[in-house]
């Protein structure tokens, strides 16, 4: 049997919560808001399109990427790292 237990985090003095609200809210939009509002439709008795039902499925594979890719653009010291390392490979900062 496994026990989860809570182990107190504290963030460090200028930490945001940004990293936090994108790791849930991403996953949360890109997958639960498709299937919600397909969910919605087909209560409604009302046939789902095929090109909906794919759209959706995109959405739901793109969460990872996009929340990777916002990570990156956001927050600060992943988005320098990755600029200062994109620019040893293009050979800007010599």
């Amino acid at each position: 049997m496994w026990a989860v237990y809570a182990i107190p985090f504290e963030h460090p003095p200028n930490a945001s919560g940004l990293p936090s609200v994108l790791q849930v809210g991403v996953p949360a939009l890109t997958m639960a808001f498709p299937s919600l509002i397909k969910g919605v439709i087909s209560r409604m008795g009302k046939p789902i399109s095929q090109e909906f039902i794919n759209l959706t499925l995109i959405c739901a594979m793109l969460h990872g990427k996009l929340t990777s890719i916002l990570i990156i653009a956001l927050i600060q010291p992943y988005r320098q790292f990755c600029l200062n390392s994109m620019g040893k490979m293009i050979g800007y900062f010599r």
